[in-house]
């Protein structure tokens, strides 16, 4: 296969581990696609739409960006997108998210 995706600690910081594990798991199944990964990673997300990726309601959303609790679990709320817009939230930021709630 030959295929080779790094997530840097320098840009993703400790969730670059968490992102290359979800990536390796997506190509040892065969379901990888890196050009939808690489568009998904790179969008950004207003809040209706983060939540709706979430598959939580936008008062869930706006409750956990504020407490750091979401659905009883304490996760780290994403830092806002501020370069694409307010209220943005980054598609890899949304991927850390969908991974640690899977986790616990």
């Amino acid at each position: 296969m030959g295929q080779r995706v790094t997530f840097t600690e320098q840009r993703f910081g400790d969730a670059a581990e968490l992102l290359a594990r979800r990536v390796l798991l997506a190509m040892q199944a065969g379901t990888y696609d890196e050009l939808r990964d690489s568009a998904l990673l790179k969008q950004s997300y207003s809040r209706e739409l983060a939540a709706q990726v979430l598959g939580i309601h936008v008062g869930e959303l706006n409750e956990w960006l504020l407490r750091g609790v979401l659905r009883g679990q304490e996760i780290t709320p994403p830092r806002p997108d501020n370069r694409r817009g307010a209220g943005k939230i980054s598609g890899y930021e949304l991927a850390i998210v969908q991974e640690r709630m899977k986790a616990d």
